[in-house]
């Protein structure tokens, strides 16, 4: 029977916690779940590292190098070979059954598909009925800009399409074979703030279609999303620290792989999407 990884890199997070019990919660079936933890922060969370089907790695958020070079060494150093994987965020919720449902879904749409789409929001004080009945649909992601480094800008629509081919990942929801995340990983430590663009590049690369799921499986909290909001629960690493070396122009990186397509190849294909 199947069995799913679930990637998880927190940042001095207090919903980590929360997040994980709520992915074991909900599934239906939480003993083939496994999820990865790489946590920054002051000390490592004894509870979260002796919990049952959890792999965790701690750094202390001094030393942290971002979201994306977390994500990567998740995959890389602790996913044991699980059929599926699903890159989350630290503060989510989910859906009755996502488990199984993603998996029926990918099975039915190819296993060289890669799942995805901007997840809706929940807040801490709404009750699960509340937030899957009055945002039960993803965000389809349209494309306004390519920045200097293939940074994507974009907004979010609501779309009818239960699947529709898009050019870009959410990092907070990203549903894919196991074998796709191991071409994905790499050993450079590329832009950390751009794991949405380099995860979708590599899917081109490697021959895999991403499409946006209208139904959605996983909620998010935006409150932390915005530098000085007053609503923030806690403060992210660009307010506290100032990361560097790590190579900007991943396309001229990912270009040196041996793969079907080129990274180059890709900055063409997601011009399709753009409005």
């Amino acid at each position: 029977m199947f069995k799913i990884f679930v990637n998880i890199a927190a940042y001095k997070d207090p919903d980590l916690l929360n997040t994980i019990n709520d992915a074991f919660y909900r599934a239906k079936y939480s003993n083939r779940i496994f999820i990865g933890v790489s946590e920054q922060g002051d000390s490592p969370s004894k509870f979260v590292q002796n919990t049952k089907n959890i792999r965790y790695k701690f750094t202390h958020y001094k030393t942290g190098k971002g979201t994306g070079f977390h994500r990567n060494e998740i995959y890389s150093e602790l996913y044991e070979g699980e059929d599926f994987c699903l890159t989350v965020d630290s503060h989510c919720r989910f859906k009755q059954n996502w488990d199984e449902i993603y998996v029926n879904a990918l099975l039915e749409r190819g296993e060289n598909t890669i799942l995805t789409g901007f997840p809706p929001n929940f807040d801490f004080d709404e009750c699960y009925d509340y937030y899957t009945t009055e945002r039960p649909h993803n965000t389809y992601n349209v494309i306004s800009k390519l920045g200097n480094y293939y940074n994507i800008s974009g907004k979010g629509i609501g779309v009818q399409d239960d699947f529709k081919e898009t050019a870009v990942v959410s990092g907070s929801n990203t549903f894919s074979s196991g074998a796709f995340t191991q071409l994905s990983t790499y050993d450079n430590y590329l832009h950390p703030f751009l794991d949405q663009e380099i995860t979708s590049c590599m899917a081109f690369m490697y021959g895999h279609r991403v499409e946006f799921m209208r139904e959605a499986l996983v909620w998010h909290n935006y409150r932390n999303n915005i530098p000085g909001s007053k609503e923030k629960y806690r403060t992210l690493v660009q307010e506290e620290r100032s990361l560097q070396g790590y190579e900007t122009d991943f396309v001229s990186v990912l270009n040196k792989r041996d793969s079907p397509r080129s990274a180059t190849e890709w900055t063409e294909h997601i011009l399709k999407f753009k409005e």
